[in-house]
């Protein structure tokens, strides 16, 4: 108990800054995770277009590409304007800079579900391709 006090009089600005290191964090990843789903989505695009070509039905592959894409997309947009006003949050704002904050977590937390929604509908497309 008594180094957790030593910790928040000695090093308080740390004890501030964490929650916004672990956002940002956050945020990073989950706009890389988007923009690397985005990648499989379009590498799966000249697939569909082949089994089209051999007279397959693909528009329910198709449907779930252009999901993944757009929740991708949405996932990524969300999270590069929020990297920036987590980022450009100063620890001597605190602790009125909080409700901020939790609208950036908040916001973060949405992020991921589009995050999720796009894995979900490429591991959707996936499942069609391998079982028509």
């Amino acid at each position: 108990r008594p180094y957790l006090k030593a910790v928040v009089d000695d090093y308080r600005v740390y004890v501030l800054l964490l929650p916004q290191a672990h956002t940002a964090v956050a945020l990073d990843g989950i706009a890389a995770g988007a923009n690397k789903l985005d990648e499989i989505a379009t590498s799966l695009e000249p697939v569909t277009a082949k089994q089209r070509s051999t007279g397959k039905d693909a528009i329910a592959i198709e449907n779930s590409i252009k999901k993944a894409h757009d929740e991708a997309k949405l996932a990524q947009d969300t999270a590069s304007t929020k990297t920036d006003a987590v980022l450009a949050l100063k620890a001597n704002a605190y602790p009125t800079n909080k409700t901020t904050l939790d609208e950036i977590r908040a916001t973060t937390k949405t992020s991921a579900a589009h995050l999720k929604a796009a894995a979900a509908a490429l591991r959707e497309a996936r499942d069609k391709l391998t079982n028509p």
